[in-house]
């Protein structure tokens, strides 16, 4: 490894992020830009896009989800996300008078008004709406997600038959998006509860089942 950066010296980078996502170019994109690189720069995402693989090439326009320890998932801005710039050697300047370095940042300025690619909406919900929890009925854990058409504060909680508040799986700001929570249902009996979302006005309930 004498010619990597850092005088060829090993060097740890952890970011402790994992990228996971249906279109492989989008994940790449999003890596790209974590990674301290600017996506419209790298010719393959532009390929990708006029062979019809790929719909987005701002990471900007693409949806994140940060997952949780609790498998929850929420619309997370990209920009709330800490970048560690990582070298490459990809694209490397050595033409015209240039002289960039072997190891460098692809980190260059792209205007991404110029890409005159047909690209479709973002599938953005337009109601409020609360989806039927996963698995029904359960063994101990649960997932519930649910839709909202713009910010605000939302507040899911879980009840049981009696109407007892026995968990509270978010009370706070979400974002415009799809999102889902995770309930362990590790300290209460078998039996039936509800799952309540409230948001600016709005209630929808859910049932559920647990089984031990």
């Amino acid at each position: 490894f004498d010619k990597g950066p850092h005088d060829g010296k090993p060097k740890d980078f952890m970011s402790n992020i994992i990228i996971f996502g249906k279109n492989p170019f989008h994940v790449d994109a999003i890596g790209l830009w974590l990674g301290g690189h600017e996506p419209g720069n790298f010719g393959l995402l532009h390929m990708a896009l006029e062979r019809g693989m790929s719909t987005l090439l701002n990471p900007h326009d693409i949806p994140v989800y940060e997952w949780s320890s609790d498998s929850s998932a929420t619309l997370t801005p990209l920009d709330s996300f800490a970048r560690t710039p990582l070298l490459t050697y990809y694209l490397q300047r050595d033409y015209d008078g240039q002289n960039e370095d072997y190891w460098h940042l692809v980190n260059e300025p792209f205007d991404y008004s110029s890409v005159h690619v047909q690209q479709p909406a973002l599938d953005l919900p337009k109601t409020f709406d609360l989806g039927q929890n996963y698995p029904n009925p359960f063994n101990s854990r649960t997932v519930i997600d649910f839709t909202l058409p713009r910010p605000g504060h939302v507040q899911v909680s879980v009840h049981n038959a009696s109407g007892q508040t026995v968990a509270i799986l978010h009370n706070g700001y979400a974002g415009q998006g799809h999102h889902m929570l995770s309930w362990r249902a590790h300290d209460v009996p078998s039996g039936a509860y509800f799952y309540r979302c409230q948001f600016e006005g709005y209630a929808k309930t859910g049932r559920m089942l647990l089984i031990r």
